[in-house]
């Protein structure tokens, strides 16, 4: 049985790229790139071009098979050979980089799942409503807190959010609650990040001094 065919390698640039012609009618071409080894461009006969990454994926000892970086105008040159790269780094070390990818995503999924407001249930439930004050405390958190970032991604609480919400505070004449919110806020984020489950190794609340900000 013969082999496949492997593409032709040019080094690919941007302009031969641009340059490549639609295939005959039901046909289709690629051509290599002689930077990143198994790194394609394949052009259809409706002259759709994508890049291709070629090799036996996850150490296995299977056919050589394509798989999809990126398409010409969504990724480009320069993120589709860095892509190409890392895919050949995780295949040589034996594991899949499509199953790394999906694991990704899971993780991604996961911790946009994770939103702020329902964490802050977690801490109330685990934290707050054991201390001798923690109605008080719960209450002020929802208003302060809750009220502002409730849906928001736990994650993409940001320092300026933080710097933010102490602004509104005080400006409202009520600098006392602005220290509670903003020490609520560094001892909620410091118990997520011990916590380990919720996706998050950092809060928007360090290297922030209240009395710079208060």
């Amino acid at each position: 049985m013969p082999k496949p065919r492997r593409p032709a390698k040019r080094v690919l640039t941007d302009v031969l790229i641009r340059s490549l012609k639609p295939a005959p009618s039901g046909k289709r071409y690629a051509v290599g790139d002689a930077i990143v080894p198994g790194l394609a461009v394949r052009v259809t006969d409706k002259g759709a071009k994508s890049y291709l990454l070629a090799r036996r994926w996850g150490g296995s000892l299977s056919p050589f098979t394509s798989r999809l970086v990126g398409r010409v105008g969504e990724i480009t040159l320069m993120a589709a050979r860095k892509k190409a790269r890392e895919w050949l780094e995780v295949s040589a070390a034996g594991d899949d980089p499509r199953e790394i990818e999906r694991a990704k995503r899971a993780a991604q999924a996961d911790q946009r799942a994770a939103t702020f407001g329902l964490v802050m249930e977690d801490y109330f439930k685990r934290v707050i409503r054991l201390r001798r004050h923690g109605k008080r405390d719960e209450q002020m958190m929802r208003k302060e807190l809750v009220a502002r970032w409730g849906t928001k991604p736990l994650g993409e609480v940001t320092r300026r959010d933080v710097v933010e919400m102490v602004d509104a505070i005080v400006d409202r004449g009520a600098k006392r609650q602005a220290h509670l919110a903003f020490a609520s806020v560094r001892r909620f984020f410091n118990w997520a990040i011990q916590r380990d489950v919720y996706g998050i190794e950092s809060s928007p609340a360090d290297r922030l001094r209240p009395s710079l900000l208060i």
